[in-house]
């Protein structure tokens, strides 16, 4: 998940898995809060 969070920060592009794994671990809460505030 990081290298995914590492994209979103630098406001890189994600393909479509890569955003339904993003959006699939914010779902089930997976992620902190922190991570998400950034």
């Amino acid at each position: 998940m990081q290298p995914i969070l590492e994209k979103l920060y630098r406001a890189e592009s994600m393909s479509q898995q890569e955003s339904q794994q993003l959006f699939s671990a914010i779902v089930r809460g997976e992620l902190e809060p922190s991570q998400l505030a950034a």
